[in-house]
């Protein structure tokens, strides 16, 4: 924001909802890409807060710069500095329980095949849909309409959209 210092922290949807269901008393474990040189800062207030993280191997850790319109009511426009490896369906094989909430980044991060897996995995699949209506070209993260999503809807029991994502579909 106009003349703000840039800062640098952990978040997304992993990062956010494990945190906000471990303060609720639901058990909870984090499955997420993180490069070995950025799991300290990335994971820090996840271990402190005792959820068990799975660590899957990435060369680069997915991270958005957000520049924020001042004076423009949470507008920002965002860009990728980086993007982890894509999720693959043996990537779920660290972890277990009766519900996954997925939170791809972007419409890359997690392909059909991984949300099929999950779907046969664990009784509940909730899917925050924000990752599948972005895509990344260069550098610039672009929102779109999320095609070819029918597939991954009908695996879902609970879907999370905002209201401009919902509009999107």
């Amino acid at each position: 924001i106009g003349g703000a210092a840039a800062t640098q922290s952990a978040g997304g949807v992993a990062y956010y909802s494990a945190l906000a269901y471990q303060r609720l008393g639901v058990p909870v474990a984090v499955l997420t890409k993180v490069a070995p040189a950025d799991s300290q800062w990335c994971l820090e207030e996840l271990q402190a807060s005792a959820i068990h993280t799975v660590v899957c191997p990435t060369p680069a850790t997915t991270r958005f710069e957000n520049h924020y319109v001042e004076n423009a009511r949470g507008a920002r426009h965002q860009q990728a500095a980086a993007i982890a490896a894509p999720f693959a369906a043996d990537d779920l094989d660290g972890i277990s329980g009766r519900c996954i909430h997925l939170g791809p980044l972007t419409a890359e991060d997690m392909p059909e095949p991984v949300v099929t897996a999950a779907r046969l995995k664990f009784d509940w699949l909730v899917l925050d849909i924000q990752g599948y209506l972005r895509t990344v070209q260069g550098t610039e993260v672009i929102a779109t309409g999320g095609t070819g999503l029918t597939g991954i809807l009908a695996a879902v029991d609970i879907l999370k959209a905002s209201q401009s994502e919902a509009a999107r579909m």
